[in-house]
């Protein structure tokens, strides 16, 4: 089977990716209740979660933005045109 058919395992509790996420979320606890500003890259599906937990200073890139706009363009321009 190619390595693109594969399934992708859930993570579980003992995963090296679930240990990552706890790690960065506690250096997060840590940062912001020492009264530092926390900061980190973030996309449309995590923003909230990390404000929510103190961060201030946010980066991502927008070329989602972009596609997303470009896409909700065409859908409306379709749209229009069948009616």
């Amino acid at each position: 089977m190619p390595s693109s058919a594969r399934p992708v395992p859930s993570p579980t509790r003992r995963s090296p990716l679930v240990r990552y996420a706890r790690t960065v979320d506690a250096a997060f606890t840590t940062i912001v209740r020492s009264g530092r500003v926390a900061g980190t890259l973030v996309n449309a599906g995590n923003v909230e979660r990390y404000t929510r937990m103190g961060v201030r200073v946010v980066m991502t890139s927008f070329f989602p933005w972009i596609q997303a706009g470009a896409k909700d363009l065409m859908d409306r321009a379709a749209a229009g045109a069948r009616n």
